[in-house]
C-alpha cells in the first residue's frame, strides 16, 4: 500500500547517505522483509539463508505477527509455507511471480478446503472480514508467546554477533490500536468497516505482553542493541499514519524511517 519510493528501507537508506562523511562509503540497506512471516520464520531464515550477507548492523522489525499468530493459535497465513528459495528465485523474477502466484493461491485454497486443521484462513477470514465477528469471543491468547518471542530474538542476537555484526536494532512493529493515536478519517473509516470487537480486544491484551518480551529480549545482549517501541512515536499523531491495522502510509514509512 506504499509506493516503492517511500518503503521504510529506502527511506532510511536516503536518510543516511543524505550528508556523507567525506570518504565514507554510502549505506546499502538489505531488505528481507516477507509478507506475513513471524520470528520464528524470520530466525530459520537467518539462521539458513540470510546470514551469509555479513552487514555491519541487524535491523529488526517485529512483534505485530507474532502477536496475531498468538491471539488465533491454529491460525496458519498460506503464505507462511513459502519456500525461502522459492520466495527469492520469485523476487528476483517478477514476470515469473505474477504468473505463479494466482496459481499457488488457488492451490492452497484447494488445500485448505481439504484439510481445515491445517489451512484455516477462509474461516479466519469469514469470521474477521464477512461474518461479523463482533460478538463471537474465539481469543485464545497461546500462552508461550511471550518466551518464544524472546528466545527468538536472543537467537537472533546470537546469529548477529556471529556474522561480526556491529550492533542491532529491534523496533517493536506499530499497530493501529497499539499507538493510541487519534484516529484520521481513513483510519477510522478501516477500524469500524474492517477490525472485529473481539479481535482488538486480543491485540490490546497481547500488546503489553509484546512490549515487555521485546524489551526483555535486549537486557544483557552479547552486542550492543537498541530496543525501539515504534509505537510512541505515533501517540501524538492525528494525520493519516496507517492504511489498515498495521501498515503504514506515505508519511507513516516516513516517521518510522
Amino acid at each position: 500500500g506504499t509506493t516503492n519510493g517511500d518503503t521504510i528501507p529506502n527511506r532510511l537508506r536516503e536518510t543516511l547517505n543524505a550528508n556523507p562523511g567525506r570518504g565514507q562509503p554510502q549505506v546499502e540497506i538489505l531488505n528481507f522483509g516477507r509478507v506475513g512471516w513471524d520470528s520464528t520464520q524470520e530466525l530459520i531464515a537467518l539462521a539458513t539463508e540470510f546470514r551469509k550477507y555479513h552487514p555491519d548492523y541487524l535491523l529488526i522489525y517485529d512483534g505485530r505477527n507474532d502477536a496475531f499468530q498468538a491471539s488465533m493459535p491454529h491460525y496458519r497465513p498460506f503464505w507462511n509455507t513459502w519456500n525461502v528459495e522459492t520466495d527469492r528465485e520469485l523476487n528476483q523474477r517478477s514476470y515469473l511471480k505474477e504468473l505463479f502466484y494466482p496459481v499457488y493461491r488457488l492451490k492452497e485454497k484447494i488445500r485448505g478446503l481439504r484439510h481445515r486443521e491445517e489451512y484455516t484462513e477462509r474461516s479466519a477470514h469469514l469470521l474477521f472480514q464477512e461474518k461479523g465477528a463482533g460478538a463471537l469471543d474465539f481469543y485464545k491468547a497461546h500462552p508461550g508467546i511471550s518466551s518464544v518471542y524472546k528466545e527468538n530474538l536472543r537467537s537472533m542476537f546470537a546469529l548477529a554477533k556471529e556474522m561480526k555484526c556491529k550492533g542491532v536494532v529491534i523496533g517493536l512493529q506499530p499497530q493501529l490500536s497499539w499507538c493510541n493515536k487519534p484516529f484520521s478519517a481513513e483510519e477510522a473509516a478501516f477500524d469500524r468497516n474492517r477490525l472485529q470487537p473481539s479481535w482488538k480486544k486480543a491485540m490490546l491484551d497481547l500488546f503489553p505482553v509484546m512490549q515487555h518480551a521485546h524489551h526483555e529480549a535486549s537486557i544483557s545482549p552479547p552486542l550492543p542493541v537498541a530496543d525501539l517501541d515504534l509505537n510512541s512515536l505515533f501517540a501524538a499523531e492525528k494525520g493519516w499514519m496507517f492504511s489498515d491495522d498495521c501498515h503504514a502510509t506515505d508519511e507513516g514509512n516516513r516517521k518510522i524511517a
